[in-house]
């Protein structure tokens, strides 16, 4: 890898954009100079430079770090460890084998106004569609919507991200949004006197600032954001128990059937049965998903196997969980099998596998 293509693949991660095999080069990257005690090569550039400006970074999505009892804290940091610089070839626990099982496999598909669909490659680059004066291009795994359109009626757009994707793209206002698995975005082409946007599923949002033009998100929680210019994510899966909104920059207002609130940064607003705000949020765990990682602070199994559930395309199955919680961080790139060594050993949990349908009974 020459030092022009380290760091354009650097700056892809940095957008949040890499995808599973170019988050593996980087990784390999640092464990050649970090782990392994190798040479520089001086293609790569000014060796303190770059490791100061990368390895930093990229060592967040490689650390498996436990924040519980001190006991578990050194099985799961070997155990992590382990498996991450040992890839197993497979998982056995209830006498069956666990299949190698990546991320992705299914491309995001975009439908267009007239129900023409475009499935999306990030590999692609180049121009997909036009749509009156508004042109479509993909460039690195990101949509960018450019042009004008002087047409009285707004037309949508829709783009579908399958369980096992991730995607991104730039609407026509200059608002950037990343959109995480088993989600939908609906949008306009081009935005009227209001910029609205409908979601289900999970997308981080940096909002471009137009005062005159109001900025709303819809979700399938009924709850909705309004905002003018602003940073925040929002979680809204169907099969998750509430809405959240996290607020990382600027300020929005959430509002269900009954209340409205402002949020200002650090803070989460949720909606289940009532609207609720909390002053206080972990904002890496927020994003975790936007920067290529599971982390995992105080949650449950059945949390975990739902973000497994979207990330790796599979179904799962269970009768009843123990009420286990879980610590760490662990890349979104390694196989299932690794993620489920992990919770064999601290989860007094065992699987088997049938297809692409997991299956978790109790176990010791």
């Amino acid at each position: 890898m020459t030092r022009e293509e380290y760091l354009k693949l650097y700056e892809k991660y940095d957008a949040g954009l890499c995808n599973s095999e170019e988050l593996e080069q980087l990784h390999a990257y640092q464990d050649d100079f970090e782990l392994l005690n190798l040479p520089w090569d001086p293609a790569m550039g000014e060796e303190s430079v770059i490791k100061v400006r990368s390895f930093p970074r990229i060592q967040k999505t490689r650390i498996f770090s436990i924040l519980s009892a001190a006991a578990a804290i050194l099985l799961l940091i070997g155990t992590g460890l382990f498996y991450f610089l040992h890839p197993a070839k497979e998982v056995k626990t209830t006498g069956m084998s666990i299949p190698h099982i990546l991320p992705g496999g299914t491309q995001p598909t975009l439908t267009l106004s007239d129900g023409s669909v475009v499935t999306l490659d990030s590999l692609q680059n180049g121009t997909l569609a036009k749509q009156g004066n508004t042109t479509i291009t993909s460039q690195h795994g990101q949509l960018t919507y450019e042009g004008t359109d002087e047409r009285s009626n707004i037309v949508y757009n829709t783009i579908n991200i399958p369980k096992g994707g991730q995607y991104a793209l730039v609407l026509s206002d200059g608002t950037k949004v990343w959109i995480n698995a088993a989600s939908t975005l609906r949008f306009p082409v081009r935005f009227g006197n209001e910029r609205i946007v409908e979601l289900t599923g999970e997308a981080y949002f940096e909002v471009a600032q137009q005062p005159a033009h109001p900025f709303k998100v819809i979700t399938g929680h009924k709850m909705n954001i309004d905002v003018l210019g602003t940073h925040f994510n929002v979680n809204a899966y169907a099969n998750e128990p509430k809405g959240i909104v996290s607020l990382m920059e600027g300020s929005v207002k959430v509002s269900d059937a009954q209340h409205t609130c402002i949020l200002k940064p650090g803070q989460q607003a949720w909606a289940d049965n009532d609207l609720r705000v909390a002053d206080e949020m972990d904002e890496e765990q927020v994003l975790a998903w936007k920067n290529g990682q599971f982390q995992f602070v105080n949650t449950s199994l059945e949390q975990v196997l739902r973000q497994l559930e979207r990330w790796y395309n599979i179904e799962v199955s269970y009768y009843q969980l123990p009420a286990k919680h879980f610590y760490g961080t662990i890349p979104r790139n390694v196989e299932l099998a690794q993620v489920l060594n992990m919770l064999t050993v601290t989860g007094g949990v065992t699987f088997s596998m049938e297809g692409h349908k997991l299956t978790v009974t109790n176990g010791k």
